[in-house]
């Protein structure tokens, strides 16, 4: 009788391979258990020795003296990187003139013009007389001067207007920081802290359908308030001069911030709606929050 070999060869094969695999498993095993037990000991040799270092008085002394000393490192970094910030501030704003005048204008009822000179120092009621009349331009109730700035790395804009002068002098460049302190002095932290947060980012600004959202970013000004802490107010007809509009139809200004209204506690929608061009830019809420100081 005929016997099938391959099958008893394969069957054998089979046990062979079963068996080695049961070895490894054993053998991984054993080194799993002894490279934990190496682990367990070397914690124990470690927390022994920690546990030694820490009771001598020597070094529990050089860990303090090391910390004071790390302390008084740190203190020192931090107070040379703030008077290295300062001084650069300082040598940067002289030698690139962080705010300077760019561009003045002169307006009356019938032009909008600009003007070459610029090196200034004070605008007062003498310079604008004389100013007006080298230029051949008629002083009227419309009369104001535009003055193009940049500060801190933005444009901005002053107004001046003939008829609000009076008798005030206008240094040139502006005096930023004296003029918040001089602010300060003057009105209510609560009007500071309005114009601060509430005016200083605006949504979308129009007029008569023109989009003007550049302009009017410019107008608002270091202090967010269209110039009237200063008293040099913003008239729309200014506007109108410069872009050469005739007819107003409308001006359309959204803050992004919303006004708490205290009385009705209720959050309201910032606007200013101007159909006049010989109103200036201003608010409702704006005049009410004024009328605190």
């Amino acid at each position: 009788m005929a016997y099938d070999t391959n099958s008893i060869y394969d069957k054998r094969n089979n046990v062979c391979v079963t068996e080695s695999n049961e070895d490894d498993i054993d053998s991984d095993l054993m080194n799993d258990l002894i490279n934990y037990y190496q682990f367990i000991k070397l914690s124990n040799f470690i927390n022994e020795n920690i546990n030694n270092i820490k009771s001598s008085p020597f070094f529990i002394f050089m860990l303090s003296v090391f910390f004071d000393y790390f302390n008084t490192l740190l203190d020192n970094y931090i107070k040379i990187k703030l008077y290295g910030k300062e001084k650069y501030n300082l040598i940067k704003d002289c030698l690139f003139s962080n705010n300077y005048l760019q561009e003045i204008y002169l307006f009356n009822q019938d032009n909008f013009i600009k003007i070459e000179d610029i090196n200034i120092n004070i605008i007062n009621k003498n310079y604008f007389e004389e100013t007006y009349k080298q230029h051949k331009i008629e002083l009227d109730d419309e009369s104001c001067i535009l003055i193009k700035y940049y500060y801190k790395e933005k444009n901005y804009r002053l107004y001046v207007n003939y008829n609000d002068i009076d008798e005030n002098v206008i240094n040139l460049p502006l005096n930023i920081e004296n003029m918040n302190k001089e602010y300060e002095d003057k009105y209510k932290k609560d009007i500071f802290y309005f114009f601060r947060n509430e005016c200083s980012e605006i949504e979308s600004a129009q007029i008569n359908e023109i989009d003007i959202k550049e302009i009017i970013e410019e107008c608002n000004g270091v202090f967010n308030d269209f110039g009237l802490l200063s008293n040099n107010k913003i008239h729309v007809k200014y506007l109108m001069k410069e872009l050469n509009i005739e007819m107003l139809e409308s001006l359309e200004l959204k803050y992004k911030n919303f006004h708490l209204d205290e009385d009705a506690m209720e959050l309201l929608e910032h606007k200013i709606e101007i159909k006049d061009k010989n109103n200036y830019l201003t608010s409702d809420i704006i005049n009410k929050i004024i009328k605190l100081n």
